[in-house]
């Protein structure tokens, strides 16, 4: 039983370790880090990331209906992150389909791998978001102060934006194994069904911006 306890933690302390490594080289050398990603199999660092999601979802709830209650904030932010299971599985799974009827040599766990890491901009823009929501709720003013904040979380929301297209397109690039143009028309395909689904899910009041 101790030595079962001690391999789990040795595993989930090497897991972290990789974990902290890929979001640090997904930052600096997004190209080299993703074609390493796709390769994983380390469900533990699939976890990580899953705690992190969870954990936004839990502060997203928190300072949207500015409450501690456990049993409101789990209840609530569970829900939210059943829906973002779903959708991240349904996402995936589209792509694998399409890679095979193009007959792309496509694995399933690649995808998982390199989505679920592509999901780091979008984490801390959500994070950032909800914080800053709490720390200066709008309406803000025209002042100096006012138009400095709106340039800053303008700067930032976009250079977070060309990193999550950087990222998306390469976990299609090294998931699916497939050229540029490709991947275009594949990004179409996708945005035919995604695009309603999203609108969809803002209507329903589970994701007013689509968590992916």
């Amino acid at each position: 039983m101790a030595e079962t306890s001690v391999s789990l933690l040795t595993q989930l302390v090497a897991s972290w370790i990789f974990f902290t490594r890929y979001l640090f080289g997904l930052v600096f050398f997004p190209y080299r880090t993703m074609r390493q990603i796709v390769k994983e199999r380390d469900y533990y660092q699939l976890v990580y990331i899953s705690v992190f999601v969870y954990g936004y979802f839990i502060f997203a709830t928190m300072m949207r209906n500015k409450t501690l209650n456990p049993y409101f904030l789990s209840s609530s932010s569970g829900a939210i992150f059943i829906f973002f299971i779903a959708t991240f599985l349904l996402v995936t799974s589209f792509f694998y389909v399409i890679g095979r009827v193009f007959k792309l040599n496509v694995d399933y766990e690649s995808l998982v791998f390199s989505f679920a890491y592509s999901l780091s901009p979008t984490i801390i823009w959500f994070f950032f978001t909800s914080l800053f929501y709490f720390l200066i709720p709008p309406p803000r003013s025209f002042s100096f102060f006012g138009k400095s904040f709106s340039l800053f979380f303008l700067t930032i929301s976009i250079s977070l934006l060309l990193w999550k297209v950087l990222l998306f397109y390469l976990s299609l690039r090294f998931s699916l194994k497939t050229g540029f143009y490709r991947i275009v028309m594949i990004m179409i395909l996708f945005a035919i069904w995604f695009i309603p689904y999203s609108v969809l899910m803002y209507k329903f009041r589970i994701f007013r911006i689509p968590f992916i």
